[in-house]
């Protein structure tokens, strides 16, 4: 009777072993998934205005001649201050106050007339912009910095003219409406004849090397 017992438990010892690496077996068979880290979504914190640096109908990206300054959203981009500039006139030296607008502490463009202000009364209707920063471009890529060979060819129906008013030497061309400035050292022309305000010039006579210092834009039509 001991010997059954005996036999019996060694039996069920020897199946339980059994049972139990099997399952051992089974368990290294199972694929485990592969845990993957989340993939991170690129979120781009502002897309990019295309127009934002564009020359183009009496606008320079989203300030534009006429109308006021544009809202807080957009002008949160910029830092703004007033200064004083001295204009000369027929009449002689005027002092006026202008609205420089920079970003990242780089100096775009000047707003006239001085446009800062509390006063719920005061226009705020931007008359004359004057581009200093080469980040402005016309649609054929001219701006700041741009030579008058560059302008010749990106406009090939162009006019020049000189203003002893305010010494302005200016090339402009009828595809965009504003005036851009270039130094008179530039010009190898003969002595411009004075009859009035303003003396036409020929823009070939102008070293193509020359560059535009800045560009004025101002609705005279208004």
């Amino acid at each position: 009777m001991m010997m059954i017992k005996y036999h019996l438990y060694l039996s069920l010892t020897i199946s339980l072993l059994l049972f139990t690496c099997r399952q051992d077996n089974n368990a290294d068979d199972i694929v485990k998934p592969e845990v993957t880290e989340t993939p991170r979504i690129n979120k781009s914190k502002d897309k990019a205005d295309p127009d934002r640096y564009v020359i183009s109908d009496l606008r320079a990206g989203p300030f534009k001649v006429g109308a006021e300054l544009p809202g807080p959203t957009t002008m949160m981009k910029y830092q703004m201050r007033i200064e004083q500039r001295t204009r000369h006139t027929e009449e002689g030296p005027v002092n006026e106050s202008i609205t420089i607008i920079s970003e990242n502490g780089e100096d775009l463009l000047w707003l006239k007339p001085g446009l800062i202000s509390t006063n719920a009364d005061y226009d705020n209707t931007i008359r004359e912009i004057v581009i200093i920063s080469p980040k402005y471009k016309t649609r054929e890529n001219i701006g700041v910095g741009s030579t008058i060979g560059n302008f010749i060819k990106a406009y090939p129906t162009h006019g020049s003219w000189y203003t002893y008013v305010s010494d302005m030497w200016v090339v402009e061309t009828p595809s965009v409406q504003a005036q851009f400035i270039v130094d008179g050292n530039d010009f190898i022309g003969p002595n411009p004849e004075i009859k009035s305000e303003q003396a036409e010039l020929s823009i070939l006579d102008f070293r193509e090397t020359g560059k535009i210092k800045s560009i004025r834009i101002i609705d005279f039509k208004s």
